[in-house]
């Protein structure tokens, strides 16, 4: 089965090697390429992204049918990227928002910490789990066996202020990414 990154029915693993390889060369940025797009190998993106307009359908309900079908990414892909690394200092932080947010602004570290991510098992329902299961799968990786108890890190991170480098945290995250794929 082919996988696709985009509507342009761009290989998702073409997608990723050649802007992984093109458009970095310090090796934590290549592996922020590498997972950015992780979560689109899920069946529900690949039903988003591949979705045909009917012969017969205009515009706008074409654009309602896909609207139904809209499904995220970035949280997948960040979630993939957790998991797979064992070392989580500021590079780990660094290249997990830069995957989380890569279509979006890069957030303030301490407030996306406090809030958002020390929360974070809120967004991660049974449906979005399953697409995380499924993806692991299919690339290898590894996940824990409970999601939650891995999820406490940011808790940890929120309860004891372990992100003390957070200046050097800052400007290293304004270099990952640049570029919006």
């Amino acid at each position: 089965m082919d996988f696709f990154s985009h509507p342009t029915y761009r290989n998702i693993f073409d997608h990723v090697n050649s802007y992984s390889a093109e458009s970095f060369e310090e090796p934590h940025h290549k592996v922020v390429a590498k997972y950015h797009d992780l979560g689109k190998l899920s069946r529900e993106f690949q039903k988003y992204i591949t979705l045909k307009k009917g012969e017969d359908e205009d515009n706008r309900e074409f654009e309602k049918r896909r609207a139904k079908l809209k499904t995220t990414h970035t949280l997948e892909s960040a979630y993939l990227y957790f998991c797979s690394e064992t070392e989580r200092g500021d590079e780990f932080l660094s290249n997990f928002f830069a995957i989380l947010k890569h279509h979006t602004s890069l957030p303030n570290i301490q407030e996306n910490i406090n809030g958002y991510l020390s929360t974070i098992d809120n967004y991660i329902d049974d449906s979005r789990l399953e697409r995380i299961e499924d993806i692991a799968y299919r690339n290898n990786i590894e996940l824990p066996e409970d999601i939650y108890e891995s999820i406490d890190f940011f808790e940890d991170l929120y309860e004891e202020d372990l992100y003390q480098n957070y200046n050097e945290l800052l400007s290293l995250q304004k270099t990952l990414l640049s570029p919006k794929y």
